[in-house]
């Protein structure tokens, strides 16, 4: 008789946990929209007759931002699982991504390098 009165207990802690999860994620979806409206407001305002610069230059001006939100998204998923290696190869891959977006040159001369070394041979001569 005990036991099946857990089992109820247990069929009704899964069930508000699963109205939970489905709060959360419809909270989510919300945050994301409007994130994506706030973003989308700059892109509008610097209209002219080249719509295709125009969607290229409003891509790289909010990558930046779209980075953040994915790297806390990971930092925080990989915090409540208690995987701190996670955590920590998120945070420094991700300032290594951040540090790129913005220095977008230091990959091209970066890439310059490697190609002078191994098209030419070594660059020591």
């Amino acid at each position: 008789m005990k036991e099946g009165k857990n089992m109820e207990e247990n069929k009704g802690m899964a069930k508000a946990t699963s109205c939970k999860m489905k709060a959360i994620h419809k909270a989510a979806g919300s945050l994301l929209a409007f994130i994506m409206l706030f973003m989308m407001n700059g892109f509008y305002s610097q209209a002219s007759t080249n719509i295709g610069e125009n969607v290229g230059n409003w891509f790289l001006s909010q990558i930046f931002w779209v980075a953040i939100v994915a790297i806390v998204v990971v930092v925080a998923a990989s915090a409540v699982k208690r995987n701190y290696v996670g955590v920590i190869i998120t945070v420094i891959v991700g300032a290594f991504v951040l540090f790129l977006i913005k220095n977008p040159t230091v990959l091209q001369t970066f890439g310059e390098k490697l190609g002078d070394i191994f098209m030419n041979g070594s660059s020591g001569e």
